[in-house]
Parts: C-alpha cells; structure tokens; sequence
C-alpha cells in the first residue's frame, strides 16, 4: 500500500484543542543519567499501563528529545499506547521540529495520521482509541476482494485507514477544499471503486462530484467496476458523462483481464516494507507487538512469508507466541511446518508441530 500522502496532512488546518492544557516547557532537562533510569525503570514494566502510570511521574518535570520519545515509545506494546505517550510528552520536547523521526515507531497509518494532526494543531473530533464511524449512501457497491481485471493500484487500503481518510474529506468546509482532499488521498492511496464512490458521496454538489470521479478513474483498483461508479450521479446526463468518459478514455476495461490472485494476500512491496519496519526495531517486544498487529491487520500471508516475519524476533519463546498467533491468518495452513526453521531448538520445532496438530 502506498504511504498515506503528506499533502494530506500539510492541507488540513484547524485549532489547538488537545494541547491546550499541557504544561509549557520545563527549564529542566533530563541529564541523561536520570533519563537512563526512567528508560530502565519504563522497559521492566509488565504492562503499558504501568510504563504510562510510571511516566506520570515525571513527564511534567522535565524536557526530552524527539530521540529519546522514540526510544521511549519503542517499549509500548499498542500503537494506542505509543500514541497516548507521545501526545502527553509532546508540550515537553525540546526539538519539535524532530518530532517526525517518532513516527517510525507506529504500525499502522492512522495513528501516524492522528499524530500528526495533534502536533499540528488540529482538533481531533474523535476520541483517540476510536475509528470515526463514517456513514454513506446505500449504493451499491462493486466487491473488489476476488477481482482479476486491469488495476490502478495494488491493494486497497485497510478499511480502518480509509475511514481515517474519508473523515478528513468530511471535515472540510467548502467543496472545492473536499474535492482537492480526495483527489490527493485517491492518487495517493489505493482506493477501490467502492472507496471512491464513498468520498464522492461527501461531495454535495454533482457537477464536482463527476469532476473527482474522472480525475481519480485511472488510480482506482478494480478498474473494471468503475461505471458502476456513476450510481452516484443522479442526473442521467451526467451519469451517462462519466460512462461515456470511463468507456472512452479506458477502452481496455474489461477486457484484458490479470491472472487471478488471492484477493487479500500481501504483494511483495507491502510485504518487504512491512519486514523492514519490524526489523529496524532495536526492541524485541516492540517487534513483536508490531507483527502481532500487522499481520492481524492484513489477515492473509503464506507459510513462508510467516516464517521471515517469525526469524526477525530475537528470542526463541517470542517466536514461538508469533507462530502460534499468525496461525490463523495463513492461506495455506497444509505447509505451516515449514515455519518449524526459525526456531533454533527441537523442543520449539516439536512444539510448534504439535499446535498445528491441535494436540
């Protein structure tokens, strides 16, 4: 999946809420000495609770650097709790204009996506642990999971991401600021017929509306689908535009069909990229929180993929936890015995064998 654009970010404006209330910035920095306590003392906690109940001593006290927030937030488990963290120390960083290395320690998107619009200021409408719940005409809407035909792009964003995305379009004042927004997040992320039929709804007036849908067609997924698009244009001559224009400017729809994929298993890109944000991690329990979340996120990898997922852990009994947990979100559970060659002891190997046996 491509990397939810920046210009989305850079082109939503709103007012300091959440901040309002922290402390200004303490003379006081943290002497390294004491931050190296406060990180041993954050790294033995059990829970992130318990790191968020040990932070509250002394996160009004003294200022940190962008670094030492990542490091910080590298040992939280949940990227709820790493984006809890990282607002409340946020007044206290010395280097904000740093504050974008941060970002790293996130597994997901979105909540990168409410980071952001925190440190910029924006009011956030929506409680921090909570998807926006967004509501759109009851069209309907072409399917994409299982689609074979010509593709803009190479997976739609998680449902999650896109709900994310749909709700900054709706909070823009004015039309033209809606469709410039959807138009940035549709060529910028990839966005399934049904997705962008979604964002259009958003859009109030029809003219504007048929004006996103020719501007985005080319980027969409299921290519193949986009006259069902034209469902939300009431007005039969500009819903006959947009066919005319889809069948005018994309002749090859529908008829150079790709060969078949599973529709929800991760391609190479997004795979190698999600391998690499794991592995960057220096701390194993943030490596294995963060596969925990991206697999249970993306549902559908291979055997193989599971066992290069599993070998970037650095301890033999996290492995073991990954195995077991990413069993459920193997496509193909018959050859899952070759995930057995991460673990470097026969006990682990039998283990692991026996909870694919069900014993």
């Amino acid at each position: 999946m491509k990397r939810i654009f920046l210009a989305v970010f850079l082109s939503i404006a709103g007012l300091v809420v959440l901040a309002q209330n922290q402390q200004q910035l303490p003379a006081e920095k943290m002497p390294d000495r004491v931050y190296n306590q406060y990180f041993d003392q954050f790294s033995m906690q059990k829970t992130d609770a318990m790191r968020m109940q040990n932070g509250r001593t002394w996160m009004g006290r003294y200022s940190l650097t962008s670094y030492q927030v990542k490091k910080l937030a590298q040992l939280f488990y949940s990227d709820e709790e790493r984006l809890a963290f990282a607002m409340a120390v946020y007044p206290n960083v010395r280097d904000k204009e740093n504050f974008y290395d941060v970002y790293d320690v996130f597994a997901f998107f979105s909540t990168v996506f409410r980071l952001h619009d925190f440190v910029n200021g924006m009011q956030m409408a929506v409680p921090i642990n909570q998807v926006p719940v967004m509501n759109f005409p009851p069209y309907m809407y072409p399917v994409w999971e299982g689609y074979t035909g010509p593709r803009g792009c190479q997976m739609p964003v998680s449902a999650e991401d896109f709900n994310f995305l749909a709700f900054q379009v709706q909070q823009q004042n004015d039309e033209n600021s809606r469709l410039n927004l959807a138009i940035d997040i549709s060529r910028n992320n990839c966005l399934s017929v049904a997705h962008i039929m979604k964002l259009s709804s958003l859009i109030p007036m029809e003219q504007i509306r048929l004006n996103y849908l020719k501007a985005v067609s080319q980027f969409a997924f299921d290519q193949r689908n986009l006259e069902g698009a034209a469902q939300v244009l009431r007005q039969e001559i500009l819903s006959n535009e947009f066919i005319s224009f889809v069948r005018h400017n994309m002749p090859g729809v529908g008829f150079d069909p790709m060969p078949p994929i599973n529709p929800c298993m991760i391609n190479d890109a997004d795979f190698r990229e999600m391998k690499s944000m794991i592995d960057k991690q220096s701390f194993n329990n943030t490596r294995l929180s963060m596969a925990r979340q991206s697999i249970g996120a993306r549902k559908c990898f291979t055997s193989h993929q599971i066992l290069e997922i599993v070998k970037l852990m650095q301890y033999e009994s996290s492995k073991m936890e990954l195995a077991k947990f990413a069993y459920d979100y193997c496509l193909d559970r018959e050859k899952y015995y070759v995930v057995t060659e991460a673990f470097s002891f026969e006990s682990s190997k039998q283990d692991l064998l026996k909870f694919i046996g069900g014993e």
